[in-house]
């Protein structure tokens, strides 16, 4: 030992503490925010593929529904235009105004269950995209006011109706196509789908 001065001594005293700085942190809370890092981190990699199969699941859910409802929107407006029930409603308006008779009557056969796809669905409106919502409920709302006038024992059968009543049925009856055209419409841009 007598071979070794004070100086190299004293020189490896600091080269010892030096290293000992570089690995002792510096901040005492330093181990305290590493364990949060890595608790915060094991958490989210947990939530962030549960979230991510809830959110393919919603906008499954989302599609499957705006799709059912389309098709049935779609059959009924094609139905009720094949039968031409517009052009019916015009000519019994034309009738009243020129003055062939004063009163008219209107009976429509109507399935119990007409709107089996929308009735099923009722609880998942809230799923749709709110502009789709929005006209689906309204487009329903108006038809199924329609058809209890229209209907055996409806408004316009029970006894004759007038001109007035037969116009607002037209405008009824038009502004159901329209919004049906509509959410037709939306659904086909925003789905892809080829008329």
């Amino acid at each position: 030992m007598s071979d070794i001065d004070t100086k190299t001594i004293l020189d490896t005293v600091e080269i010892i503490k030096g290293i000992k700085n570089l690995s002792t942190p510096t901040n005492p809370y330093l181990p305290v925010y590493a364990a949060l890092g890595g608790a915060f981190i094991g958490a989210i990699a947990g939530i962030i593929p549960t979230i991510m199969a809830d959110s393919i699941k919603d906008r499954k859910k989302k599609k499957s529904v705006t799709l059912s409802l389309y098709s049935e929107v779609k059959a009924n407006l094609e139905l009720y235009e094949h039968r031409k029930y517009i052009l019916y409603i015009k000519k019994i308006i034309n009738n009243l105004e020129s003055g062939q008779s004063e009163t008219q009557t209107l009976v429509i056969e109507v399935s119990d269950n007409r709107f089996s796809v929308y009735n099923s669905q009722l609880e998942n409106v809230g799923v749709l995209d709110s502009d789709i919502a929005v006209l689906v409920v309204r487009f329903y709302q108006i038809m199924e006011g329609i058809i209890q006038d229209v209907k055996p024992g409806g408004g316009l059968n029970i006894r004759g109706r007038g001109l007035e009543e037969y116009r607002e049925l037209l405008f009824l009856t038009e502004v159901a196509f329209e919004v049906g055209n509509q959410f037709l419409s939306i659904v086909e841009k925003r789905y892809g789908i080829d008329k």
